[in-house]
C-alpha cells in the first residue's frame, strides 16, 4: 500500500469502518468457513474494521487480524475483541506454516502486481500444507488512482491464476459478486496443495528478528528489538553476533516454532526469564520459573557489599531469608569458598528450584535449605555472622499498579507485604537473636521505604551504611548488631 492510499485510510478510518460494517458478505464467509475445519488458526489479512475477524471468531475459529493502518487496527481491536497485529502483507510477522486459513478480502488490490506477488509469497510461506485461502479483488484491467488518492490494481480471473502460478493450488470455488455501487468483485477460494513448492522466502535470522520486533512493539514492549534478538539467541543457542555475521542464515522449522512460541508468550507479557527458564545474576546463570521471583540487578548490591565487607578466606556462617531461586545464597557461596549458608523459604517449590541451582553451580555441600517462615527452627542463637534478605516489600496498594509481567506472573508470596513493611518488622525483631554481636544484617528495601524502616524498633542495631542503586534510590540497608553490655 503506497503512502497516499495509507493516508486515506488513516484519515478516514472511522467512516470507512462504519461503511464496511454495513456491507453484507456473509455468504462469502459461509463458503470459506465450510472449507476449513473448526478450530483452525485463521489470519484475517488486512482486517480493516474487524467485521470478518469478529464473525470468524464467533464461528469457532482461532482468529487473528493483521492491519497496516493504525487507526483501522485500533477500530478492529475494539470491534472484534480479537488480537490484531500491526504489519504489512508483503512482510508478514509470522513464522512459516502458522495458519490453516488466510482470509484476504480487498487487500491485494491496493498493491502493484509485483508487490501483490510478494504478498502471495508471504501468504504461502505462513500457510500450512493444505491451507485454504480467500482472495477478493476488483474486476477490471490495468490500474487506477481514484479522486481520493487511493491506488487500485484491477484483476481478471486469469490474473488471479497468474498470481498463484508459482505454487500448486486448487481453485475450490469462484464467485463473482456485485456490490451496491455496481463494482464487480472476483472472489477466489483456493486450497494450497500438500506438496506446495518452497519458492517463497524462507525465514532468515534477520527476518525473524524483524518479525519479533514488530510483534513485541505491538504488545507495548519497548525493548522489542533487543528482546527479539535475545529470543533468537536462545532459540539457535548461539551468541547474538551470529545475527550480525550471518543475517541471511535460515532457521530450521523446529527453530522457527521455538522462536515464535517464545514471542507468543512474551506478547502475553510473560517475563523473558520465565520463557527461557533462566536469569543472570552476578556472573552466574540461575534456573527460574513462576515459583520464584526473577533475580534483579539491584539485588546484586547485597553481594557486592559483602565482597567488600568480609574477607574471602574467613570461615563464615550466614542466613538467607526468603531465598527463592537461591541467587543470593548461592552467589555468596561462589564468592566465599569457606562460607556456609542456611537458606529459608516458605514455598517448597521455591526450595526445589534453589536446590537445583545449588547443584548446577556446585555449592550444594555448603548450603542447607529449610522450609520455614523466616527463621530456621533448628539453629541455636546467636550463630550467624550475617543475615541477608530481599523480603517481600510491595504494599497491597502498590501491587495493583505493578507491570503485568510482575503482577500476573511472579509469585505474590514473594512480593506482597501488607503496608510494605510487614516483613521488615518481623526480621528486625525475630532475626536479631540469631545474629552474632557485630554481625551484619543486610536488607534490600523498596522505593521510599528507607526512613520508615530506620524508624522501626531495633534497639540493638545501628545503621552501618545505606547503598543506592543505579537510579540513585536507597536500595540496600546495612545494619550492625551492637555489642550488649548486660
Amino acid at each position: 500500500m503506497d503512502k497516499l492510499t495509507l493516508e486515506y485510510y488513516e484519515q478516514n478510518a472511522k467512516e470507512y469502518s462504519q461503511k464496511t460494517l454495513e456491507l453484507d458478505i456473509s455468504s462469502l464467509r459461509k463458503t470459506f468457513a465450510s472449507l476449513i475445519p473448526q478450530g483452525s488458526q485463521l489470519l484475517d489479512l488486512g482486517c480493516g474494521s474487524g467485521r470478518d475477524l469478529k464473525e470468524f471468531q464467533k464461528q469457532g475459529f482461532d482468529s487473528i487480524g493483521l492491519e497496516l493502518c493504525n487507526n483501522l487496527k485500533a477500530f478492529a481491536c475494539s470491534h472484534s475483541g480479537c488480537r490484531v497485529v500491526f504489519g504489512d502483507a508483503r512482510n508478514l510477522p509470522f513464522p512459516e506454516e502458522s495458519f490453516d486459513a488466510i482470509w484476504c478480502c480487498a487487500v491485494l488490490l491496493h498493491l502493484p502486481e509485483d508487490d501483490a506477488k510478494n504478498a502471495v509469497s508471504e501468504m504461502m510461506r505462513v500457510s500450512r500444507r493444505g491451507a485454504s485461502l480467500f482472495l477478493s479483488l476488483k474486476k477490471g484491467k490495468g490500474s487506477k488512482r481514484t479522486d481520493d488518492g487511493r491506488y487500485f490494481q484491477l484483476y481478471e480471473k486469469e490474473d488471479i491464476e497468474r498470481l498463484l502460478e508459482a505454487y500448486p493450488f486448487a481453485l475450490r470455488a469462484y464467485k463473482e459478486t456485485i456490490s451496491q455501487d455496481g463494482t464487480t468483485w472476483l472472489n477466489a477460494f483456493v486450497r494450497v496443495e500438500d506438496d506446495k513448492k518452497k519458492k517463497h522466502a524462507k525465514t532468515s535470522l534477520y527476518n525473524s528478528v524483524s518479525w519479533g520486533q514488530m510483534l513485541l512493539k505491538e504488545a507495548g514492549i519497548e525493548e522489542g528489538r533487543l528482546e527479539s534478538e535475545w529470543f533468537l539467541e536462545h532459540t539457535i543457542q548461539k551468541d547474538r553476533m551470529e545475527l550480525y555475521q550471518n543475517p541471511e542464515k535460515l532457521l530450521t522449522k523446529e527453530q522457527q516454532d521455538t522462536f515464535f512460541a517464545c514471542l507468543q508468550k512474551r506478547v502475553q507479557r510473560c517475563p523473558f526469564a520465565y520463557i527461557t527458564g533462566k536469569a543472570h545474576f552476578m556472573e552466574f546463570v540461575f534456573k527460574v520459573n513462576p515459583d520464584v521471583l526473577i533475580p534483579r540487578p539491584e539485588t546484586e548490591g547485597i553481594i557486592e557489599y559483602c565482597m567488600q565487607a568480609f574477607p574471602k578466606d574467613k570461615p563464615l556462617l550466614g542466613l538467607d531469608i526468603g531465598t527463592g531461586s537461591g541467587c543470593i545464597a548461592i552467589s555468596m557461596l561462589k564468592y566465599f569458598p569457606h562460607a556456609y549458608l542456611v537458606a529459608t523459604d516458605l514455598s517448597p517449590r521455591a526450595l526445589a528450584v534453589a536446590s537445583e541451582n545449588s547443584y548446577s553451580l556446585g555449592v550444594q555441600d555448603r548450603l542447607i535449605l529449610c522450609q520455614a517462615d523466616l527463621l530456621p527452627p533448628f539453629m541455636p542463637n546467636p550463630v550467624f555472622d550475617f543475615i541477608l534478605s530481599n523480603p517481600p516489600y510491595i504494599s497491597e496498594k502498590d501491587y495493583l499498579s505493578l507491570m503485568p509481567e510482575v503482577k500476573n506472573f511472579e509469585p505474590s508470596l514473594a512480593l506482597l507485604a501488607g503496608d510494605g513493611l510487614d516483613f521488615y518488622r518481623r526480621i528486625l525483631t525475630q532475626a536479631l537473636p540469631f545474629l552474632k554481636e557485630k554481625g551484619i544484617l543486610i536488607l534490600e528495601i523498596g522505593y521510599g521505604q528507607s526512613e520508615a524502616i530506620q524508624s522501626l524498633p531495633g534497639n540493638q542495631l545501628r545503621i552501618r551504611e545505606i547503598l543506592k542503586d543505579l537510579a540513585g534510590i536507597d536500595r540496600i540497608l546495612v545494619l550492625e548488631k551492637i555489642i550488649s553490655h548486660s
